[in-house]
């Protein structure tokens, strides 16, 4: 940077003149800066539009281009307090009855009242436990099956954790002196067991029959039927199970509950078996296509004998792709009556001593439910030191209480209704029903009435709003694309705002704001297909349909520039005395009005959804030239920089020029005082 020297010799103001000459030399730093502050703002102006037109683009246009959308449906009970229903798109119109029985109820317990001051960190073993001893493991089996190991340091909050763990709601209230126990969902199948010793063993030998039955894949009213036919037999002595087995026993609820169990074992097991026998039977003969290829090897190797193994496989290759559609079916129907007699071959070879070993299983198990699961009963158990008792699940009928620790529990119990004569279950107190959504809320009295209908006010505000958003957006475009032109006014700068208030300064800035996109052929391009898709036609059965059709149009003034009226809208000062055409139509013909508003808004869908696609110039889902901006706002920093570092060389020549006078001043003052001395 140059010396700065300020008239010394001289006696100008060089600081001064200097700043006056770069002022001019800075005009065009003034002019890039002003064309950058100008294209923040339209970005800026561009972004806020483009969120308006995309919500647009997603929320209505992405909605009612959809049949489904206009197949809304009202409903209503005869009895909210008991029973409240909502209808979705494919429930039938009319009227139903309903009665409900039992609510949905989660199985819970509450533990007797412990005397002691017990804390969570209190452990089982001062309770009454033995560490190590086959009483004191605790098996708990919820959505899965955890066993608690009882040794010197295992503690009630180590408990707790094990509930938990098997997928229970678990805590201990220590100022109670309880624990509160149960599952986190309703129905049956959410039925869960705390047990030790013998009552273990039922828990162990219940999860293998369940195993062996596939009882997790099973539908809701499955898995109930089997849990119903376990407890059943739980209760069976093994002598009754003996007469159950060699098929003499004339205990109709046994004999049903048994035979339930093995058709599923039966039915599980062929499946398994099945799968597996498919398997052996791909390996023993190869895929078809590897049929295929073999045969075709035979043909090859007997038309090219010399050939080499790489160029018989090739030829191979080269028949396969040429074989058509016919000559593969013929191999294929060579292959399958191969397959079937090797899978018959292999299925028959085992399936007898299979079904007999799953039998077997299933009978092993039962027997040891049976004997397990009556030891059990009325025995002592480590658990009530807890407060609890065994809870095995044979006993879950309902809120039972010991009178040992007046434990007490709540059974887990399936919602039960019948709609229109027919008996249902539910596992939550919430069904749907053909398309009827239900809450239950209370046991009725009597059979209540649901009523579905068309939801003809419910399509009515659908399309009202869509309208309005649309009213919304298009006026938006029009205020920037038809603003008043804001020639003459330039961003201000910083020595400008300083003589201007804030109120002056805001004004004069929006003022340029406003015109920003001022007949922007972008945006002329989005009103134009938005408002010519609007105005399109659709034909249904014949006849051309268009907005104007339901009362939906422009108004008379034309300052508007195309936003849409309703017809009869109560919210629309000017055209509420208007016939509702639209009302009229979804009442009298909803199909009508469903298909051609589909129509309509899937072509201005379609137009927005053409704008919005990427380009060299925008990004997807952009309606603007955002790539191009961005790119161009890039280049005015680079050229704002470079136009920087130039007048620095400019202002930094100016001060070294004037320093040369200064000094070339200073010398001739010197030399003249020299000369004034001598002739003096």
């Amino acid at each position: 940077m140059a010396i700065k020297l300020s008239g010394l010799a001289s006696g100008l103001d060089t600081e001064s003149i200097i700043e006056q000459l770069m002022e001019a030399q800075s005009y065009k730093k003034t002019k890039l800066v002003n064309k950058q502050t100008k294209l923040t703002w339209t970005q800026d102006k561009w972004k806020e539009l483009n969120t308006k037109i995309y919500a647009l683009y997603t929320e209505q246009l992405s909605k009612l281009r959809l049949q489904s959308t206009y197949q809304t449906k009202s409903a209503t009970s005869s009895n909210e307090d008991k029973v409240t229903v909502t209808a979705g798109a494919t429930a039938a119109s009319g009227s139903h009855t309903i009665s409900v029985s039992q609510l949905a109820s989660s199985q819970y317990v509450t533990g007797g009242q412990l005397g002691g001051n017990v804390t969570e960190s209190t452990k089982l073993t001062d309770m009454g436990f033995t560490a190590g001893s086959a009483d004191s493991k605790i098996t708990i089996a919820g959505t899965s099956v955890v066993e608690l190991e009882i040794s010197d340091t295992t503690t009630v909050k180590d408990f707790v954790n094990a509930c938990k763990n098997a997928g229970l709601n678990a805590s201990f209230d220590e100022k109670q002196q309880r624990f509160f126990i149960s599952s986190k969902d309703s129905g049956e199948n959410q039925r869960f067991t705390i047990t030790t010793g013998n009552a273990s063993s039922v828990v162990v030998a219940e999860e293998t029959i369940k195993s062996a039955l596939d009882y997790d894949s099973k539908n809701l009213v499955e898995q109930a039927e089997i849990s119903q036919a376990l407890d059943t037999l739980k209760a069976a002595s093994n002598a009754e199970l003996k007469e159950l087995f060699d098929n003499t026993s004339t205990n109709e609820n046994q004999k049903k509950a048994y035979e339930l169990l093995v058709n599923h074992v039966n039915a599980t097991t062929e499946a398994n078996y099945d799968t597996q026998i498919k398997k052996d039977t791909t390996s023993a003969i190869g895929t078809e296509e590897q049929y295929i290829k073999s045969e075709l090897m035979t043909i090859v190797s007997n038309e090219n004998p010399t050939a080499t193994d790489d160029e018989k496989e090739k030829l191979v290759e080269e028949k396969y792709k040429a074989l058509s559609a016919d000559d593969k079916a013929v191999y294929s129907d060579s292959y399958k009556v191969l397959y079937d007699q090797k899978y018959k071959e292999l299925y028959d070879q085992d399936i007898d001593k299979v079904r007999s070993a799953a039998i077997n299983e299933l009978n092993s198990s039962l027997e040891q439910i049976s004997a397990d699961s009556n030891a059990a009963v009325g025995g002592s158990s480590p658990l009530e030191n807890l407060g609890l008792q065994q809870i095995t699940g044979a006993a879950l009928d309902g809120v039972v209480a010991s009178a040992s620790n007046k434990m007490t529990l709540v059974a887990a119990t399936d919602a039960k209704y019948t709609l229109n004569g027919v008996d249902f279950t539910s596992s939550s107190n919430s069904a749907t029903v053909n398309g009827v959504t239900f809450t239950f809320k209370g046991i009725t009295d009597k059979e209540e009435t649901i009523s579905v209908s068309n939801n003809t006010q419910g399509v009515y505000d659908m399309i009202k709003g869509f309208i309005k958003q649309y009213n919304s957006v298009l006026g938006d475009m029009n205020t920037a694309y038809y603003a008043n032109s804001s020639k003459g006014y330039d961003p201000l700068t910083d020595e400008e705002k300083e003589a201007m208030t804030d109120s002056q300064i805001e004004m004069w800035e929006n003022k340029i704001k406003d015109s920003l996109l001022r007949r922007d052929s972008s945006l002329g391009g989005v009103m134009t297909a938005m408002k010519s898709a609007m105005m399109s036609t659709v034909t249904v059965d014949g006849k051309e349909y268009s907005l104007s059709s339901f009362g939906i149009c422009t108004s008379t003034d034309y300052t508007e520039k195309g936003l849409l009226h309703i017809y009869g809208d109560s919210d629309d000062a000017v055209y509420a005395a208007k016939t509702d055409k639209l009302m009229t139509a979804i009442e009298e013909d909803p199909d009508l009005v469903m298909q051609v508003f589909t129509g309509i808004v899937t072509n201005v869908y379609n137009a927005v959804n053409d704008k919005m696609k990427a380009t060299s110039l925008s990004s997807a889902l952009t309606v603007y030239n955002d790539k191009q901006m961005t790119k161009l706002q890039t280049q005015y920093e680079k050229d704002l920089k470079k136009l920087e570092s130039r007048l620095q060389d400019i202002e930094d020549r100016y001060y070294k020029q004037f320093s040369a006078m200064e000094t070339a001043l200073a010398n001739i003052n010197s030399q003249s005082s020299y000369l004034s001395g001598l002739f003096a």
